[in-house]
């Protein structure tokens, strides 16, 4: 074999090479070959809560997109789509009381995933109360209102960041604070506000306001409640008559007879009655009667039986919890011969 001959062989041969390559892809028809693009795949998978020991949640309806595709969980938070072509899709799991979660994935081959909703807090019981507090410096009567709310959470009380009041009529927004634990799911909170802090001149103007409340947990969810009102603002306090200024009252005495003068207002209330000792001059709570008939103007409570000084006062508590309190009444218990 001459020279030139060698060199078509080898030209022919690089030539055959260079179009094998270049020539179309092998066919993909074959139903189990992932590149085939009529070859059908399933996405499977749970829903599980938020927080561990991670629980499958059922009955959590999962959505498909872009194909519309609905399913909803088992037992066990166990979902599957089958018969899908590859490509792009979004998973969303969506259940009453919990915050959806969404996932998107490039479809490839069957595919297994794993969705977590957050539990959503929940505002268990809103009050919104008015409170006129009697005192003798300075004279005018101290007026206030206390936004008071108890939120819960399936995932635990510490999921809880805070609790907010809003005022939309007003630009005022606040938070319920400190929240203090009530048990495993349930926190609560107080806060109270006078007329200037609401940007008011009075108390009553807040009357017939909608008031909302927001709740919101650590990964971010944010519930709020439907608008709540302040009903009443009690116009006026009642007055004691006696024991007051300083009366003494013997330590062996088996009782003691607290009376106030009669009140009337266009609404039902009741009366309650503290009485207080004075340690260093904080007052300490000896004893508290609740739910008295308005038309009730004495009582009788046991001696407290301790030498020293005391206060008490009477408030007038209407069906909303909105109340006034009476200025002080106080006295001293002697013992026999003080």
């Amino acid at each position: 074999m001459n020279f030139p001959t060698l060199k078509r062989i080898v030209l022919f041969g690089a030539l055959i090479v260079l179009m094998s390559r270049c020539g179309p892809d092998a066919p993909h028809d074959n139903p189990l070959d992932p590149l085939n693009p009529s070859a059908n795949f399933s996405i499977g998978g749970r829903v599980f809560n938020f927080y561990p020991p991670f629980n499958g949640l059922p009955n959590v309806q999962v959505v498909l997109l872009p194909l519309n595709r609905q399913t909803t969980t088992g037992p066990s938070g166990e979902f599957i789509f089958a018969n899908i072509r590859r490509g792009q899709f979004q998973l969303i799991g969506t259940a009453p009381g919990y915050r959806a979660d969404t996932l998107t994935l490039t479809l490839k081959q069957d595919t297994t995933v794993v969705l977590h909703l957050d539990a959503l807090p929940r505002l268990d019981s809103i009050r919104i109360t008015s409170h006129r507090v009697g005192r003798f410096f300075p004279p005018e009567d101290l007026l206030y209102v206390q936004f008071a709310a108890v939120g819960a959470d399936p995932d635990g009380a510490s999921d809880i960041t805070r609790i907010q009041f809003l005022l939309p009529d007003l630009s005022v927004t606040d938070t319920l604070s400190p929240l203090q634990i009530v048990n495993a799911t349930q926190v609560k909170g107080a806060v109270r506000k006078t007329a200037s802090e609401l940007n008011l001149t009075s108390i009553e103007n807040l009357v017939g306001k909608a008031v909302y409340f927001t709740i919101g947990d650590k990964p971010g969810a944010r519930v709020t409640s439907p608008p709540h009102y302040l009903f009443r603002v009690i116009p006026r306090i009642p007055t004691v008559v006696s024991p007051s200024a300083l009366t003494s009252i013997p330590a062996d005495s088996a009782r003691i007879l607290f009376r106030w003068e009669p009140i009337s207002f266009p609404f039902a209330f009741t009366f309650t009655v503290e009485l207080y000792r004075l340690d260093l001059g904080i007052g300490t709570l000896v004893n508290s009667v609740t739910n008295i008939s308005a038309d009730t103007t004495e009582i009788y409570l046991p001696n407290p039986g301790t030498a020293g000084d005391y206060f008490w006062v009477v408030y007038v508590v209407d069906e909303f919890g909105n109340s006034s309190r009476s200025r002080e009444g106080a006295f001293r218990i002697i013992t026999t011969g003080g």
